[in-house]
């Protein structure tokens, strides 16, 4: 049997893509691939190495490093590119030579694994928040008790009320995750058609009222995006870490949302700006990079909330230190629905399938920081 049938028969039984190593070049040559979009996209040419991501390459060529010093069949995870702006995951699977009968070649195999990515990427992030905020919180709360109930004849009423602050910020927290996590995991759920400028006024007019001290500047047209009602909750997290995580106090705070199209794009921009102190560089890098270590990972879940809700849309999601002021921009570029047929509301349900990302990876040295994805 020739390496093709053989790489036939394993995307027929397990694997997306399938084919053998170059070892004069290093390189993987794909013979075989399922006929998903995502797939097809990143072996047009039969050569897949020369789209992974360029941080990612040093992983393939050590499992090629390993197996030439007989360490057997080596597995890892890598991103891959779809086109400019648009990655999967791909755990690719590289099998020492002979293992299915050739001896001058390995084989290996690839499976689209973005899904499962974002499910652990939200496992791990749920996990910290879980193991880390709470655990400190949950300190405070048990340090405030107990002087409440030494001092409870005179300080007790502040005390008290730091207490039950505390603990209706650990239940809205294990709420809000709860909640959103649900929806994005719902197996019903659907694009659909979202007016931009009606979810901004109501999450405007909503912090307006709680804060009427901070200054909103709007400038958004009636643009409708490719989305759900997870976006709006996304707007309001955004101004909701400005406000309570800027730095600043409410009445410095500016906050500006203002809408744009990109002609280059044929997408809808959404950009929220603040004056405050500028989001944490290792919160940011953390969310960059698409996943956590334990060296550095995001301080709040709010961030990551914002970043699996554009995920689910397939919109952009953008975080931008602000170089001639102080402050954070916010940036998001939805699918402009006006765009699409509005006669085929299959382009939308269509989207759901599309097992890829949306993201300007990170180029050492540069400031602006894209976390944009779709999984």
């Amino acid at each position: 049997m020739n390496i093709k049938s053989i790489c036939d028969i394993l995307v027929n039984g397990h694997a997306d893509i399938a084919g053998h190593t170059v070892s004069s070049t290093d390189e993987l040559q794909v013979l075989a691939a399922t006929t998903s979009p995502s797939i097809s996209a990143i072996v047009d040419d039969g050569e897949i190495l020369q789209n992974v991501y360029r941080d990612d390459v040093k992983a393939i060529r050590k499992c090629l490093e390993a197996i030439a010093d007989g360490d057997g069949s080596q597995r890892t995870t890598v991103r891959v590119g779809v086109s400019s702006d648009e990655w999967c995951f791909v755990e690719f699977t590289i099998y020492p030579p002979g293992k299915f009968g050739d001896e001058s070649v390995s084989i290996f195999t690839g499976r689209n694994v973005t899904d499962q990515h974002f499910f652990n990427q939200r496992r791990e992030v749920i996990n910290r928040v879980l193991r880390h905020n709470l655990r400190n919180d949950m300190g405070t709360i048990i340090g405030y008790a107990q002087l409440a109930r030494e001092q409870c004849d005179c300080e007790s009423g502040s005390l008290l009320t730091k207490i039950e602050t505390n603990a209706q910020s650990l239940f809205s927290l294990s709420e809000n995750i709860r909640d959103i996590n649900n929806r994005l995991n719902d197996s019903n759920y659907r694009f659909r058609r979202v007016k931009l400028r009606t979810i901004i006024e109501n999450a405007v007019e909503t912090y307006h009222a709680e804060y009427p001290e901070t200054r909103f500047s709007v400038n958004v047209s009636d643009h409708v995006i490719a989305g759900s009602s997870l976006v709006g909750d996304a707007i309001e997290e955004v101004i909701e870490n400005a406000i309570k995580h800027g730095g600043k106090s409410t009445e410095d705070l500016t906050i500006s949302i203002a809408t744009n199209e990109n002609s280059d794009t044929d997408e809808i921009e959404l950009l929220i700006t603040d004056n405050g102190e500028g989001i944490p560089a290792g919160e940011v890098e953390a969310i960059s990079e698409m996943t956590e270590s334990q060296l550095k990972h995001g301080s709040s879940v709010g961030l990551w909330l914002v970043k699996w809700i554009a995920d689910s849309v397939f919109a952009t999601f953008e975080i931008r230190q602000r170089e001639s002021q102080q402050g954070t921009a916010v940036v998001f570029g939805f699918m402009d629905a006006d765009r699409m047929d509005e006669a085929d509301e299959q382009e939308l349900t269509e989207l759901n399938q599309r097992k890829i990302i949306r993201s300007k990876l990170l180029d050492s040295g540069l400031s602006d920081i894209g976390t944009s994805t779709r999984g």
